[in-house]
């Protein structure tokens, strides 16, 4: 009887063991199911493409500042940007005994606020020690004495850069504007802009065309690191590969990754979920 038992139980613990590990290999089966229907991939061309590099620099605009003669509240005529003549009433400062009129020094774009920096030469700007402009919008109470507004030349304005060509391209806010080199300071040089003024007040990081380089465009979620290397997962015949590359800024938040694609020249297969992938697996469409 106790022999019956010992067997009857050990039958169970089998039975039991059995229906786990069907358990687990279905549960395995499952997610190896979903993990493939899950990743991704993208067939990225080969070419040439554009590359920019991120560089820092100074803005300076042919512009003259409009100084509050009173304290007090201004009523604004003429909007930012805006075309104003010498002579042209802009605006106006009020307190609460008379009002004073705001006249436009020059001709030229309004911009209600400070540039900080304020030259009539390009030639001041020989001396490098002269900041870029940092503008800031004026509020609606103003101090006498305080600068209030600036008439900027539409014609052309300047930026100093530490990148020393005859001429430049600037990426800035979906266009690339060309850029002439006006003279050279030491390893940097001021180039001349002649349109997109607005696209530039504000700004002292700048992309700027580099090089033409063979790769691929990628979204920069589908670049990895492995240890102290970046890479991309790409497919070789049906077997999933891990790929060293070089990878250089882009427009957009992509980035132009260059690496040995010896299988095709023309395009590559690229994992474009990494998450789910390991270097050697077997790729199943």
């Amino acid at each position: 009887m106790e022999n019956f038992s010992a067997k009857r139980l050990l039958i169970n613990v089998l039975l039991l063991l059995m229906a786990v590990f069907m358990v687990i290999a279905g549960i395995n089966r499952l997610v190896s199911f979903l993990k493939t229907n899950n990743i991704k991939v993208v067939n990225e061309k080969v070419a040439d493409y554009p590359v920019y590099k991120q560089v820092k620099g100074d803005v300076f605009f042919i512009s003259l500042p409009v100084v509050a003669s009173t304290n007090g509240e201004i009523e604004k005529l003429q909007g930012n940007f805006a075309y104003v003549e010498k002579g042209e009433l802009i605006g106006r400062i009020k307190n609460k005994d008379y009002s004073v009129d705001i006249i436009s020094p020059g001709e030229g774009l309004l911009l209600w606020g400070n540039l900080g920096t304020y030259i009539s030469s390009p030639d001041m700007l020989k001396d490098k020690n002269i900041k870029g402009c940092n503008f800031s919008l004026t509020g609606k109470k103003v101090k006498e004495g305080k600068v209030i507004c600036s008439v900027v030349d539409n014609d052309v304005f300047y930026v100093r850069l530490p990148v020393n060509k005859e001429s430049i391209f600037v990426y800035n806010s979906g266009f690339t504007v060309k850029g002439i080199r006006k003279f050279s300071i030491g390893s940097s040089a001021l180039y001349s802009f002649s349109q997109y003024l607005k696209y530039f007040l504000d700004n002292e990081n700048f992309m700027v065309l580099d090089d033409l380089k063979k790769g691929i465009k990628v979204k920069s979620n589908i670049i990895v690191k492995k240890g102290n290397k970046e890479g991309i997962f790409i497919v070789q015949g049906n077997v999933i590969k891990f790929v060293s590359v070089s990878t250089y800024p882009m427009i957009d938040g992509y980035k132009l990754v260059v690496g040995n694609f010896t299988e095709n020249k023309n395009s590559v297969i690229v994992i474009a979920t990494p998450h789910l992938v390991h270097n050697g697996e077997i790729f199943n469409e």
